[in-house]
């Protein structure tokens, strides 16, 4: 059984607060007391663990390697002490509380937002709070209950057993660009070649095709934004690296031609991640709205 915690709550609260800010003044501001009062509790915390959790220095603080432990589980505490209140004030029929999905900014555009549309068009008194960040800082917010669903792509390092993964949708890569750049490109001498990043995991797979393929391009630019990648595409600075979908418009209309080659292109698994026990209301129906909008 796990011994009943000695320390008052409000001391966590008060160091969460310090560590999150960085400071006891803008701690004491967002917790309305008085800073000495901030000071105070953090000491009576160092005191009951019988450690120090943040280093004072001239330009500020800094936690110690025991206090960013410590904000590790209480991070994690903290929101989901926020997902019970929203979870509460979430009603059934979703007349009012929160949704925050996370994913990068391509695939929010160009695949989830018709659903968010939709979604907000039928519970208008919802809040919905889209978050695109890296991979990493997603799966960190996910891990601690500031997003409730993380929309991205596979593979994603340092998954737990506790998040769910459904794949969405696969997609077919190309390489593509204007038909002027389609028209000269030669794979072992091509200098006008745009290239995701070359340690990314896509990077290293199409790099070590093309050398398989005894090809070694010489890669003009590395884009870590597919958003900028198609603009530098259509404006005939190079050809780039795209999910077919995400380019359908411009093949169809001629603005791009994709290249043919001899390697094989990777297949992209857009993908759901959640954590099932920290779902609301809001966030499961947008799951159920999610796997219909895939099938539909």
């Amino acid at each position: 059984m796990i011994k009943p915690i000695n320390n008052d709550f409000n001391l966590f609260k008060n160091f969460y607060y310090v560590a999150m800010t960085g400071s006891f003044s803008k701690a004491a501001k967002e917790l309305f007391i008085s800073q000495p009062t901030v000071s105070y509790n953090v000491k009576c915390l160092e005191k009951n663990l019988n450690t120090k959790l943040f280093i004072r220095k001239s330009k500020g603080i800094e936690l110690t390697d025991e206090g960013k432990t410590i904000l590790d589980y209480i991070e994690t505490a903290y929101n989901s002490i926020l997902l019970a209140e929203r979870s509460i004030t979430n009603s059934q029929l979703l007349n009012k509380g929160t949704l925050n999905i996370g994913g990068p900014s391509y695939i929010m555009n160009k695949f989830i937002s018709p659903l968010i549309c939709e979604f907000t068009k039928r519970y208008p008194l919802l809040k919905v709070n889209i978050i695109t960040k890296s991979s990493s800082e997603l799966l960190k917010l996910l891990k601690t209950n500031r997003i409730d669903i993380l929309i991205d792509t596979l593979p994603i390092d340092e998954l737990t057993d506790n998040i769910k993964v459904e794949t969405l949708w696969k997609k077919e890569t190309c390489f593509a660009g204007t038909k002027e750049n389609v028209k000269k490109y030669d794979p072992v001498n091509d200098r006008i070649l745009l290239f995701p990043e070359i340690r990314s995991d896509i990077g290293k797979y199409l790099l070590q095709e093309f050398l398989l393929k005894n090809w070694n391009p010489n890669i003009k630019m590395q884009i870590t934004s597919t958003e900028i990648m198609l603009e530098l595409a259509k404006s005939g600075v190079g050809i780039g690296y795209f999910m077919e979908d995400y380019i359908k418009n411009e093949l169809e209309s001629g603005e791009l031609k994709k290249i043919k080659t001899n390697i094989k292109m990777p297949t992209i698994n857009i993908t759901c991640f959640y954590i099932n026990e920290f779902l609301n209301y809001a966030a499961k129906q947008f799951l159920l709205d999610l796997r219909q909008f895939v099938n539909s």
